[in-house]
């Protein structure tokens, strides 16, 4: 049987050998993402972490109250009964998510939000890891010390190249001239180019389209140009000290560009139009599985028909996107659709005849 003293020594010892707080609240940040729709207890997220090593409970009390006292970290507490629940608010959790592939990206993401706990003198992305990594005792299951480099080899993603492949020191650079609105000089791999050429750019958003991650750019002198810019294609990357500003107006109007667009083909997006789809009775579930666009909206029809409806507008996006459903989707309205794939079925049969 163990002593008194002996349990004294053992605790005493777990205390000294716990992770630090940062990498700790790094992990339940985490896991709270991942299972976003629960409400956890204290004593809920203390068991999660125990099963790596134990943690005092003050600890993550202590870590769980900092999580909800950051600034856009988007962690919540309510009080049901006399006992505190910890979760995603509501209205993310549909918008934040733990993308295996995009392991780098959430990697900075949480180390830049936590800087505060642990590196709070450190100005670059390179500085902020260096703290974490002196801070971190080796192990096995260390956040960020080699997490990309286990994920890349373990991990291979269909139809897309993962931006875990940029190299450390781009990625940086584009991250900050995202966060911090700085001009960032890149070469650039275009569609239609034999070799990258040179570029400026200033990013004011960071989208995932079909799963390949977009900068939406502004052009400083034009008002009205707003383009994107894939991020696997980009080759070389350096963020300047030019500041570049952009006002609410035009950030409102962008997002409120991506939100009513079917993807990132049409430069000049039409206004919105009521799309609705009639699939096959079994597409219950495949249409119930996966949100199309954010204005998604389901149900069935008197034979048992899903009718899926969208408000988006009629573009290059929205056509190859209904193509991509072959003869399972009829196209209820409207009228200008139908038109497009009319003209798109023609031009396929003068193609091949």
């Amino acid at each position: 049987m163990m002593g008194d003293k002996s349990r004294k020594e053992l605790k005493k010892m777990q205390r000294t050998t716990e992770t630090p707080r940062g990498e700790r609240m790094a992990r339940i940040f985490a896991y709270l993402i991942r299972n976003r729709s629960r409400k956890f207890l204290v004593s809920d997220i203390r068991d999660y972490l125990c099963r790596n090593e134990e943690v005092s409970l003050r600890n993550v009390q202590r870590d769980l109250k900092g999580l909800s006292d950051l600034h856009d970290c988007h962690v919540r507490t309510t009080k049901e009964r006399g006992r505190i629940y910890y979760q995603i608010e509501p209205d993310m959790r549909d918008k934040l998510s733990l993308p295996i592939e995009r392991n780098a990206i959430m990697a900075l993401f949480l180390l830049k939000k936590l800087q505060p706990f642990f590196a709070p003198q450190a100005k670059t992305f390179k500085e902020i890891g260096e703290a974490i990594a002196e801070l971190s005792t080796p192990a096995d299951y260390d956040l960020f010390e080699d997490f990309d480099e286990k994920l890349q080899t373990n991990t291979q993603v269909l139809g897309e190249q993962s931006v875990g492949a940029l190299e450390g020191t781009m990625l940086n650079d584009l991250l900050i001239s995202l966060i911090e609105k700085r001009r960032c000089k890149i070469k650039y791999q275009g569609t239609y180019d034999k070799e990258p050429y040179d570029t400026s750019i200033c990013p004011v958003k960071l989208v995932m389209q079909k799963g390949e991650l977009y900068f939406m750019c502004i052009a400083e002198t034009k008002e009205d140009r707003d383009y994107w810019m894939k991020l696997c294609r980009i080759v070389e990357a350096k963020v300047t000290d030019r500041k570049f500003n952009i006002t609410p107006e035009r950030i409102a109007r962008i997002e409120d560009r991506i939100k009513k667009s079917s993807g990132i083909l049409s430069d000049n997006t039409p206004a919105p139009e009521k799309v609705v789809l009639s699939f096959p009775y079994y597409f219950d579930r495949i249409c119930s599985e996966k949100r199309f666009h954010p204005t998604q909206k389901m149900r069935k029809d008197k034979k048992g028909r899903v009718l899926l409806s969208i408000d988006a507008p009629v573009d290059k996006d929205l056509v190859q996107w209904v193509l991509g459903w072959s003869d399972s989707v009829t196209v209820i309205k409207p009228e200008a659709l139908k038109s497009r794939l009319k003209e798109m079925g023609k031009l396929l049969l003068d193609k091949y005849n």
